[in-house]
C-alpha cells in the first residue's frame, strides 16, 4: 500500500497554494520596480517558486 496522500487532499492543499501565489501576484503589481531585487521582484519570485510546487505535487498523479 502507498504512503502517498490521495489525490483529493492533493488538490485541497494545492489549491490553496494557487490562492496564496494570487496573492503574492496581486501584491507584487502593486509594488514599483526600481532596481534588481525590490520587493516585488521577490514575491513575483516566491509566486514562480509556488506554482512549480503546485506542479511538483501532481506529477505523481498525471
Amino acid at each position: 500500500m502507498s504512503d502517498a496522500p490521495t489525490l483529493a487532499a492533493v488538490v485541497h492543499t494545492q489549491s490553496d497554494e494557487l490562492w496564496d501565489v494570487i496573492a503574492l501576484l496581486e501584491g507584487a503589481r502593486e509594488l514599483p520596480f526600481k532596481n534588481q531585487g525590490e520587493s516585488g521582484e521577490r514575491l513575483i519570485r516566491q509566486a514562480i517558486e509556488r506554482i512549480q510546487g503546485v506542479q511538483a505535487a501532481f506529477d505523481p498523479y498525471i
